[in-house]
C-alpha cells in the first residue's frame, strides 16, 4: 500500500494526463512514452518498496558529491559517514523497456506496443501503453515480449536513481544511489520509514 502510495506522489507527468492522453491513439503510443533527451526517461523518486519519501538522510558511508548530474562530472566534495544531508530532488533515470503483446488478453489487445518504465514495487511495474501510464501487475495472464536489448554504453553510464542535497556546509551537488551487496554499511539510513533506522529526523 505504502508503494503505491508513493508511485501516485511521484508518478511521473501525471499533471500532463489531459484529454489529449487520454485520446492518443495507436500511432501516439507506437512513439513511446514522453521522454528526456537521448530516449532517457526520468521519474522523480526512487524505485520499489517504501521509496525514498524521507528528505532528511544521513550518510552511512562515503560518497562524492558532484557539480551535476553526470558521471564525469568535477568532485566538489565528499560526505563523510554520519553525515546528514538534505534532499532538495530525487531523479531515476531510466532506459525504458519495449515490449510487443503476443496474444489479446481482456486487457491487452494482441501487437500492443508496451514500454516498461520503472518498478513501483510488490511485483508491480509501472508501463507506458496508449498514450497513458498504467500499471502491470505480475499476476496479470498477459504475454509480452520484451526487447531485453542493453542500452547502449553512453546511455547506461548514465542511468540509475541521482540525489540533490543540500549539505549542513551549504554546499549543493549530485551523489549517485549506488546499490552495493558487498558494502559494510549502507550508503544512506533515514530514507524512509521502512528503512527501521534509529533516530531518524523525519
Amino acid at each position: 500500500m505504502l508503494g503505491l502510495m508513493l508511485a501516485l506522489v511521484f508518478m511521473p507527468g501525471a499533471p500532463g494526463i489531459g484529454s489529449s492522453a487520454q485520446a492518443a491513439t495507436g500511432e501516439a503510443a507506437a512513439q513511446g512514452p514522453p521522454l528526456t533527451q537521448d530516449g532517457i526517461y526520468i521519474f522523480q523518486g526512487c524505485e520499489g518498496e517504501g521509496g525514498c519519501p524521507f528528505r532528511n538522510w544521513r550518510a552511512g558511508r562515503s560518497s562524492p558529491v558532484l557539480e551535476a548530474r553526470l558521471p564525469n562530472a568535477r568532485v566538489i566534495g565528499v560526505l563523510a559517514p554520519g553525515e546528514w544531508i538534505q534532499v532538495e530532488r530525487i531523479e531515476t533515470l531510466k532506459f525504458p523497456t519495449r515490449g510487443v503483446v503476443r496474444e489479446a488478453t481482456e486487457r491487452f489487445a494482441a501487437g500492443e506496443v508496451l514500454y516498461d518504465l520503472y518498478y513501483e514495487g510488490e511485483g508491480v511495474s509501472i508501463i507506458w501503453r496508449r498514450g497513458a501510464y498504467a500499471s502491470l501487475d505480475p499476476d496479470d495472464p498477459a504475454k509480452i515480449d520484451w526487447d531485453l536489448t542493453p542500452a547502449p554504453p553512453e546511455k547506461a553510464a548514465l542511468l540509475g536513481a541521482w540525489v540533490r542535497v543540500l549539505r549542513e556546509s551549504g554546499q549543493v551537488g549530485w551523489v549517485r544511489l549506488v546499490d552495493d551487496p558487498d558494502a559494510p554499511t549502507l550508503q544512506f539510513e533515514c530514507t524512509g520509514p521502512l528503512a527501521g533506522d534509529p533516530d531518524c529526523r523525519d
